[in-house]
């Protein structure tokens, strides 16, 4: 069977590009905390790079992931005083990229296209990256597309630029010895941290109903908690809504990220809410599930 387009880049992708110089950070060393060790986890969704408007261009994308870097590191020094925080956790939930030919007026709405979108971005989120490599133990990446990233409507379900982000990104840390990448091309991933379960999904499968979604969240959440195939979690992950949110519905958390775009319209014009410049931030404990847990807010110090 031929390759589809995005499988063909990807190639391309691993062939060309060779891992990007810098100079490897020094690694943290870990004080003698009691307690017991907790995991962190980062949400990252929906920064839309190579989105434009007045409040929004790929320099300012670029402070807001070193703010929000240097907040997840700030953070969890804050509670390495009282134990141990070794392992990060980053879920990638998709629309990294903004896309060309999303809905029809998109070529105005954006700064350069998406090939651009990716390869103008890579150096920053690597350098970020590996700073974040120097500060952890061990950092373990785990993607899902969104659907800004897709060719079309037409196109294989498969061929999305988000999942060419994350496999440049890969290509491009390949020094970094303790980043791992689980690059997944389905709709959903499910992982565990420690012994809480997660099930991560971009979010566009949600309908909005009386132009909210959170009826949409948490039928849908509740009928796959009990099918086979995706039954067992106990916190769902998602982007696609720009508007942050938390709900703990029938024993379930069901966790939305915001995103970095300002002077947003899609949460205003769809569900009438501003946007939420923000990412999430918690803890993960062995035996209480998640415990702390913050919103990292990127368009104004706070």
């Amino acid at each position: 069977m031929p390759k589809d387009i995005t499988e063909q880049l990807i190639d391309v992708v691993r062939s060309a590009v060779t891992p990007l110089q810098f100079t490897p950070p020094k690694p943290v060393s870990f004080g003698k905390e009691k307690g017991d060790e907790e995991q962190a986890v980062l949400m990252l969704s929906d920064w839309h790079l190579g989105e434009k408007n007045s409040k929004y261009n790929l320099r300012i994308a670029r402070q807001r992931i070193e703010r929000l870097m240097n907040s997840t590191m700030l953070i969890t020094a804050l509670h390495r005083k009282v134990y141990p925080v070794k392992i990060l956790n980053i879920f990638w939930l998709g629309d990294i990229v903004s896309g060309e030919s999303i809905f029809p007026s998109q070529p105005h709405e954006i700064e350069v296209g998406v090939v651009d979108q990716i390869f103008q971005s890579v150096p920053c989120v690597v350098e970020q990256l590996a700073r974040l490599c120097g500060f952890f133990q061990e950092v373990r990446c785990t993607t899902v597309n969104g659907n800004h990233g897709r060719l079309g409507k037409f196109a294989n379900k498969l061929s999305n630029f988000d999942r060419v982000f994350y496999e440049t990104m890969r290509a491009a840390t390949t020094g970094i010895p303790n980043l791992n990448w689980d690059i997944t091309p389905d709709w959903h991933f499910q992982t565990r941290v420690l012994s809480t379960r997660f099930l991560g999904i971009h979010g566009s499968q949600i309908k909005i109903h009386l132009n909210l979604p959170w009826y949409g969240l948490t039928t849908r959440a509740g009928r796959w908690a009990i099918t086979e195939g995706l039954g067992g979690f106990d916190i769902m992950v998602l982007g696609h809504f720009h508007s942050s949110s938390r709900i703990r519905w029938n024993n379930k958390i069901i966790l939305t990220n915001g995103t970095l775009v300002d002077g947003d319209e899609f949460a205003l014009e769809k569900m009438g809410l501003e946007s939420s410049q923000c990412q999430w931030f918690f803890g993960v404990h062995p035996r209480q599930g998640l415990t702390w847990s913050y919103e990292i807010h990127l368009n104004k110090v706070r």
